[in-house]
């Protein structure tokens, strides 16, 4: 039905601008107003056509409840004389794939940049349980800026999990195609799949995979793509790793998430990139001067593929962009940067081409030099996606890292708190506490709290180190002294199985934010990654530090591990490939605990030298300070809003701090000994807090539940027989997991 010069609603049509299976899209133009939609088109009429009109309609409700920067807007939908439109956001520059025609590769930096957008855009559609299973560059359309918006969520379907996949009709574009969305069963890490395929497209110039459609989706199914560096040996190799591993044919052996594999791409890039190109990964996509340059750059691209075009003459190109004048000379790449890259100050000036960007993670150039590609092991399974670890961000950090490690020895008593140096009496502390902490900051007197009773006990052969909750409370996980990671139920303390690390002692464990994985760190300095169902090593973290790891974190969107050490250092990893990132050296002491905020911004790390540090794990610059304990800070706790961090100290006391100025706001003085244990309840109402030494005496051994906006003493309970060394709230905020030096790991109702 041709609508052109005719009305729907408030839009008159001018002009097509682009035909699909079932529907035609128009550039209308609101008769009132004069500003410019996309009028899209249902060929058939409501009532000729029911079926369509509902595939339409789903195709405008879905969009519509999604607002992402990068994915184009529905604006209205309605009915004229029978006829469904929708009105969407206009896309003025057309897509991507009229700009950058087939068999035109594209720069890596260009690459990754517009991958990191499509990424972002699928990642949220993603946390919205949709899955788009139409990723191509026909797809990917330019905003104003030349921003990339991600369009067509007509085939969209929603998310199922693995063990619920219903099959599906095969829809899609085969060249693009996971294996598992050609039998009919696609998830989000089809999407992923089919930005591997356009990464792999856009590098080399090529598909994958060619031939009828029957050919390629056996060659999806069951052939390893060629190698891209077969192709163009030009891309830097882990560049290819990463591009192959989002091409794995089985859905769980790619990565975590969509987005965590365009920081992967972004991450491996760094090393061959130039100033200039690191500095348009750092543009703003929209920016005025990413516009101007990209305006240039596509336009010479999409020139280039018209073979017969000569300087001076004009072309006849897509309608969106009207006649183009080939320029007299094609602009250089990108030359916005001829300085060193800013670096943290105690790298020193970083020189291209072996500079790392500040953008994701800044690598010290020796690292740089020596580390590993990205491995081809099976790497996490392609779950909730980033926005679902994110809605479990607050849950991220039940390890909360308590045990310092100033000499790499191997303690004597069965605790791992025997080294942590002198230690002042509670008189002492008392005193000094208050002299440091200014007039205004409350100090409560704690008044005396209910008691509370009855625990599940499981019993330990070892001192426990750390407890730590998977995310939806349903099991605990434990380990101390000696090999073995215990796995329980926490309503009977019914074992759920081991895990059998080799090591002999394990410091700290963490869940990763789909509980698929546990991450243990050990009293060599390194650390490992297991799948706790399977009980099987899926990455090490080797190399990183000289001394004990005392703490070990996942990053909520659970791409990244932090961890702490005796060394003095925060080292932050890739938690799939186990590769080292970077090093934090902003301590003067040992490191006892460090920890990512709930929101991803931060990391909060303290230890031997007293200081509270909140820094960017970005940038390894140090966002504010937090100075006022008397003694080694043993472990740390965020608030679920990310706005507070709380700290355990040797000297006796539990600090709150302000997370965004380091501001000290309350001092917690109800031990009477050494506080190692910290966690702060998910609804954000409590902090618990636990610890005691058998050598300093008096001996306190009870755990103390307590407000953390006044301090005032909640509940206490106190079983343990010795010193309290980790700490933990459930999910639900209902119950505490505690783990002690006396063997065992106690549940108590909150």
């Amino acid at each position: 039905m041709d609508m052109l010069g005719k009305k729907l609603g408030n839009y008159q049509m001018k002009r097509l601008i682009g035909h699909g299976g079932f529907a035609d899209v128009y550039l209308g133009e609101h008769i009132y107003l004069r500003t410019q939609a996309a009028i899209k088109v249902l060929y058939a009429r409501v009532e000729q056509d029911q079926n369509s009109m509902q595939y339409f309609l789903t195709e405008a409700q879905t969009i519509a409840r999604l607002a992402h920067p990068h994915i184009i807007r529905v604006l209205e939908f309605g009915i004229e004389q029978g006829t469904p439109y929708l009105v969407m956001e206009f896309a003025p520059h057309g897509t991507l794939r009229q700009h950058l025609p087939r068999q035109v590769p594209l720069s890596i930096s260009m690459a990754i940049y517009y991958a990191k957008q499509v990424a972002s855009a699928l990642q949220y559609a993603h946390a919205n349980h949709l899955i788009h299973r139409d990723v191509k560059p026909e797809n990917f359309l330019l905003g104003a800026g030349y921003e990339v918006l991600l369009g067509d969520f007509g085939i969209s379907s929603l998310a199922h999990s693995s063990k619920s996949l219903s099959t599906q009709e095969v829809a899609g574009t085969i060249s693009y195609m996971a294996p598992e969305q050609i039998q009919g069963k696609p998830r989000q890490a089809s999407d992923q799949y089919a930005l591997g395929i356009v990464m792999y497209e856009w590098l080399t110039g090529r598909y994958p995979f060619t031939g009828s459609f029957m050919e390629i989706a056996t060659q999806h199914m069951f052939t390893e793509p060629p190698p891209p560096r077969s192709l163009d040996p030009t891309i830097p190799p882990a560049v290819e790793e990463a591009v192959l591993i989002a091409l794995s044919k089985k859905p769980e052996e790619r990565f975590l998430s969509v987005e965590a594999f365009a920081r992967a791409l972004e991450q491996a890039a760094l090393p061959s990139l130039s100033p200039g190109e690191i500095a348009l990964l750092r543009q703003q996509p929209g920016s005025p001067e990413m516009r101007d340059f990209l305006y240039k750059t596509l336009n010479v691209a999409t020139l280039m593929a018209v073979p017969t075009l000569q300087p001076g003459e004009v072309a006849t190109m897509p309608p969106h962009m009207g006649a183009i004048q080939a320029p007299a000379a094609l602009p250089s790449h990108i030359e916005t940067i001829q300085a060193p890259i800013t670096s943290p100050s105690h790298m020193g000036a970083i020189q291209a081409p072996t500079a790392l960007s500040n953008l994701l993670m800044q690598q010290v150039v020796t690292e740089q030099r020596t580390s590993p590609p990205l491995s081809r092991r099976a790497f996490f399974s392609a779950l909730a996606g980033f926005a679902v670890v994110m809605g479990a961000g607050a849950l991220a950090f039940w390890e909360i890292g308590t045990h310092p490690g100033g000499a790499n020895t191997t303690p004597t008593s069965g605790s791992p708190l025997t080294n942590r140096g002198t230690a002042t009496t509670p008189a002492q502390t008392a005193t000094a506490d208050q002299t440091s902490t200014p007039a205004a900051t409350p100090t409560p007197e704690p008044t005396r709290g209910a008691q509370v009773n009855q625990p599940v006990i499981f019993q330990q052969n070892t001192a426990v180190y750390s407890v730590a909750w998977n995310h939806n409370g349903s099991v605990v996980a434990s380990s101390g002294d000696g090999p073995l990671i215990q796995i329980w139920n926490p309503l009977n303390a019914q074992s759920q199985g081991s895990i059998s690390t080799g090591q002999a002692h394990i410091y700290s464990l963490s869940w990763s934010p789909d509980n698929v994985f546990l991450a243990a760190a050990y009293g060599d300095g390194t650390a490992s990654v297991w799948d706790a169902a399977q009980s099987t090593l899926y990455s090490s973290l080797t190399g990183g530090h000289a001394k004990r790891i005392n703490s070990i974190g996942w990053s909520p969107d659970g791409g990244y591990l932090v961890t702490g050490s005796g060394d003095n250092t925060v080292a932050l990893w890739n938690a799939s490939s186990g590769n080292l990132l970077n090093v934090y050296t902003g301590h003067t002491g040992y490191v006892n605990t460090a920890v990512w905020s709930p929101n991803g911004n931060l990391i909060a790390s303290g230890g031997q030298d007293r200081t509270l540090h909140i820094w960017s794990p970005s940038s390894l610059q140090a966002q504010a300070t937090g100075s006022g304990h008397t003694s080694d800070i043993i472990s740390l706790a965020w608030s679920p809003d990310s706005q507070r961090i709380v700290t355990a100290s040797q000297d006796g006391t539990a600090k709150v701090w302000d997370a965004q100025s380091g501001n000290l706001l309350l001092t917690y003085r109800g031990h009477h000994s050494f506080v190692v244990a910290v966690s702060w309840s998910q609804n954000g109402q409590k902090i618990v807090t636990g610890g005691g030494d058998h050598i300093h005496l008096p001996t306190d051994t009870s755990a103390q539940v307590w407000n953390p906006d006044n301090g005032q003493l909640l509940s206490s309970y106190g079983r343990h027989s010795n010193e309290i060394e980790s700490i933990a709230w459930s999910p639900d905020s209902r119950k505490i997991a505690s783990a002690s030096d006396d063997t065992t790991v106690q549940i108590w109702p909150a």
